[in-house]
């Protein structure tokens, strides 16, 4: 979950599609910390559009599983609707 005062940490890579860098491709991977400072959920996006999404879950313990349930990843990277998904077992 993330706070009013605290945005998401992310990494961007900038891919140029020629020596020229005439025009580039970005992805970005994005993650945030719950209020314990645990990893809650990380996904990547490309051009915009959502990639993949994975969000974990933590037991008494402290042991992370992953949420199958919210987790999940497009077919193919050409396709920018998010509710065509398959989840990441």
């Amino acid at each position: 979950m993330t706070d009013k005062q605290r945005e998401p940490k992310e990494a961007g890579v900038y891919i140029p599609a020629d020596d020229q860098v005439s025009s580039y491709t970005t992805w970005w991977q994005q993650y945030d910390y719950d209020s314990l400072n645990r990893l809650d959920w990380s996904r990547e996006i490309a051009n915009g559009a959502e990639i993949w999404k994975q969000v974990y879950t933590y037991d008494r313990y402290g042991n992370r599983t992953i949420d199958q349930t919210n987790t999940w990843a497009l077919v193919s990277p050409s396709q920018t609707s998010p509710p065509t998904r398959t989840r990441i077992a």
